[in-house]
């Protein structure tokens, strides 16, 4: 019999979420109007935090998932 296969709580999908969010906070206080010198590797840095985050929300979402695979 197959195991009964809940969603993630919302919790778990906030946590994953909060690296993503603290990076624009963080980037939009830093520099909000984007021309200085930093930006550039600022926008960078907070894209790879950004694409980190789905990344691993991808990797949680294939291990709830019974087949390991999104459809």
């Amino acid at each position: 019999m197959a195991a009964e296969v809940t969603a993630p709580s919302r919790a778990c999908a906030d946590r994953v979420r909060a690296p993503a969010r603290v990076a624009r906070l963080a980037l939009q206080l830093i520099e909000p109007d984007r021309d200085g010198d930093a930006s550039c590797y600022l926008h960078e840095a907070a894209a790879l935090l950004t694409d980190n985050a789905g990344q691993r929300m991808n990797w949680a979402a294939r291990a709830l998932h019974l087949q390991g695979e999104l459809e």
